[in-house]
């Protein structure tokens, strides 16, 4: 077909090198002409988004926030403030890659937890551990300890 498009009726005869090279680049620039007048047409969400991520792998409700998440193994357990645990086939690292929406910390390598959890950090057999309003404690990994000072959790 192409050779019929540039050879006319003579399409019978061979096409050329430099023939098939003007044809070749000028398929490639029609495709990359077309996918960016396709990729600047998109309308992307603004971004005030109300919902994490996270929260739409789980079956839980539109008001539904997220409490804390911490690794189990090759899952990850996520918290939610309705009192619901659910259990993932995924990092911790992808899971808090998901929040979005919901300021929280890393406060060690097994553990995130939303900032509105955060009831204070004390002391316990030697070790910093965040106490949560719901009653619960996560140790502090020292590596994560500057991102609880830089939000003023912590007095350096």
């Amino acid at each position: 077909v192409l050779n019929w498009v540039v050879g006319g009726d003579g399409a019978y005869q061979v096409m050329g090198v430099w023939s098939a090279m003007a044809c070749v680049l000028a398929i490639a620039a029609g495709t990359i002409a077309f996918r960016r007048a396709v990729r600047d047409s998109l309308v992307f969400p603004s971004g005030s988004s109300t919902r994490d991520r996270l929260l739409g792998r789980l079956p839980v409700d539109e008001n539904v926030r997220l409490v804390r998440i911490y690794s189990d193994n090759h899952h990850v357990r996520v918290v939610t403030s309705d009192g619901s645990e659910h259990r993932l086939l995924m990092r911790l690292r992808d899971a808090v890659t998901e929040i979005d929406v919901e300021p929280g910390f890393c406060v060690h390598r097994s553990h995130w937890v939303s900032r509105t959890m955060i009831a204070g950090v004390t002391q316990a057999e030697g070790r910093e551990v965040v106490e949560l309003a719901c009653g619960g404690t996560i140790p502090i990994g020292p590596k994560y300890r500057a991102n609880l000072i830089d939000a003023g959790i912590i007095t350096a």
